[in-house]
């Protein structure tokens, strides 16, 4: 993440053989480790945090329990790699452990390298929080992916689910090395409106995790309506890039309708770049994608990450990427 002892993020690349290089890759941030991924004993547990409620978790550390279990959220097959590599897409994961712990603490990750002594701009605090730590962490990743003459540098994609979706929509935001962005039930803090009426509110996310955001936040956050922006800014910022946003019927508490309407307010954005935003007024029929450069899927059942949603994350991807081999 820097000059040494700066961080390190392991990476997981897992490249396609029936495609011509170089070819798109979706590069996902992982709450469980890479390891969870797959079975492969060649790719190394985590040294540093692990989610405690992925699968063999021990002190939130990883032990070989894990390997290609994932978590009850995310099930092994969370990653379909078979699918990916046959739709011709690469697919690289790193976890966010090793760019920030999810914990208000701070034992290390680059908030810990920031905060050390002979660092020059030293902070005791999470005060960019973890999501913008995160964030980083994409940008870092995209870095290395740069370098590798398989990968096709014009048609990277980031995948986040919900609190590493929020990151990845900052991630988006901020760098447009970054071709497309997928972020699954991310909502409040990420796709959802901070002034929404459904679902979570910003003074109940930081009072259960502050450490994710700056402390200004949850200073605004009893009271939205003084936030100077709101999310579809930094859905407008991506512009004229491609935008996913999906969610579960069920998953009330991500506001999946506040987060229709965070997509339809920088269509006026997408205009004036010549090209077709979300293209229409009315929500969505349930178990499709809908939009153009700003699409929407939403299907039943909850907060998760199936099968079903990877299909829709490839199907908007090959709208934009067209990969040479399905």
């Amino acid at each position: 993440m820097g000059p040494a002892p700066a961080p390190r993020i392991n990476v997981l690349l897992v490249l396609p053989t029936n495609a011509t290089p170089p070819v798109p890759v979706i590069l996902a941030i992982n709450f469980c480790g890479n390891h969870a991924v797959t079975d492969d004993p060649r790719v190394p547990l985590p040294t540093g945090f692990v989610y405690p409620k992925c699968k063999g978790v021990e002190n939130a550390h990883a032990t070989e329990v894990g390997r290609n279990a994932g978590t009850e959220a995310w099930p092994k097959h969370v990653y379909p790699l078979t699918l990916l590599l046959s739709r011709g897409y690469a697919f690289a994961t790193f976890s966010g452990g090793d760019v920030d712990p999810d914990q208000p603490e701070i034992h290390e990750g680059v908030y810990a390298w920031l905060s050390s002594p002979e660092h020059a701009t030293a902070t005791r605090a999470k005060q960019g929080g973890s999501l913008s730590a995160w964030a980083f962490g994409f940008h870092r990743v995209v870095d290395a992916l740069l370098t590798i003459p398989e990968i096709d540098g014009q048609r990277i994609a980031i995948l986040g689910h919900s609190r590493q979706g929020k990151a990845a929509l900052w991630a988006a935001a901020t760098d447009e090395r970054i071709a497309l962005l997928i972020a699954h039930q991310a909502g409040m803090g990420g796709t959802a409106p901070n002034r929404g009426t459904q679902g979570e509110t910003p003074t109940i996310l930081t009072r259960k995790y502050p450490y994710w955001f700056s402390p200004r936040y949850a200073e605004l956050g009893t009271d939205p309506v003084q936030m100077a922006y709101d999310q579809n800014a930094l859905v407008a910022l991506c512009a004229p890039r491609p935008v996913l946003l999906s969610n579960g019927e069920a998953d009330l508490a991500m506001n999946p309708p506040g987060q229709f309407g965070v997509l339809r307010n920088p269509e006026a954005i997408y205009r004036l770049h010549g090209v077709v935003g979300l293209g229409r007024a009315s929500a969505p029929v349930s178990g499709a994608v809908v939009g153009d450069r700003l699409g929407y899927f939403l299907r039943p059942g909850g907060h998760r990450l199936l099968p079903v949603d990877f299909m829709a994350f490839l199907d908007f991807a090959d709208r934009h990427f067209r990969p040479a081999t399905r």
